[in-house]
């Protein structure tokens, strides 16, 4: 919760400063570790220098690592308004590695 915390006081302010929006934070459900957190932004400005702009991130005491996908939208929002129910995030890939695929199928 610390480093949820961390980010979300970073603030809204500081993000648009550097043409981020923060869309959501939440913990790692199933293909990496229960300490995880995946932090989607929406970046609205070109960004000159992309192995340090998260950088914020990488400094917080608690992160012990940081790993940066771009990510090009199939379809773009018609409006900026929020769903009105729940959906779920989905990633053109998945990596499974190889020793936990049956635990995977399993599931």
């Amino acid at each position: 919760m610390e480093v949820f915390n961390d980010i979300v006081a970073h603030g809204a302010v500081s993000f648009e400063t550097n043409g981020l929006k923060l869309d959501s934070i939440w913990r790692s459900q199933i293909g990496l570790p229960r300490d995880s957190l995946t932090v989607i932004f929406t970046i609205s400005t070109r960004l000159e220098n992309q192995t340090t702009y998260f950088d914020f991130i990488r400094d917080m005491p608690k992160v012990r690592a940081v790993l940066v996908d771009f990510m090009q939208p199939t379809l773009r929002p018609k409006t900026s308004q929020k769903p009105s129910t729940q959906g779920n995030y989905a990633f053109r890939w998945f990596d499974t590695p190889k020793d936990n695929f049956d635990e995977f199928l399993e599931l």
